[in-house]
C-alpha cells in the first residue's frame, strides 16, 4: 500500500511516500528529511498548486493521503478544492 502525507503550505504541498509503516516514525522522518533538498523547486516530493504541480502531486498515485489537519493554508484548500 502507497500512503502520502502531504503537508500543505501557502503555495505547494510537501509530501512524503510510504510503503509501508516504520517501526519508529520520528526516527524514520529524521532519517530521510537528511536526504531531501531544502530547495522546493529540487525535491521530487514537494509541488507548487500550478497544474504541473498538480498533475506531478497526482502522478504519485497513492492508495490513501494523510493530511495535515490544521492550519489556514489546509482549510483553504479543502473549502476551495
Amino acid at each position: 500500500m502507497k500512503i502520502i502525507g502531504i503537508d500543505i503550505c501557502k503555495d505547494r504541498a510537501v509530501c512524503w511516500s510510504l510503503e509501508s509503516l516504520p517501526t519508529d516514525v520520528k526516527a524514520y522522518w529524521k532519517r530521510e528529511s537528511k536526504h531531501r533538498s531544502k530547495n522546493p523547486k529540487e525535491d521530487e516530493f514537494t509541488f507548487y498548486f500550478t497544474q504541473a504541480g498538480i498533475k506531478g502531486l497526482l502522478s504519485l498515485n497513492p492508495d490513501a493521503v494523510a493530511l495535515e489537519p490544521t492550519g489556514m493554508h489546509y482549510s483553504w484548500l479543502v473549502a476551495h478544492i
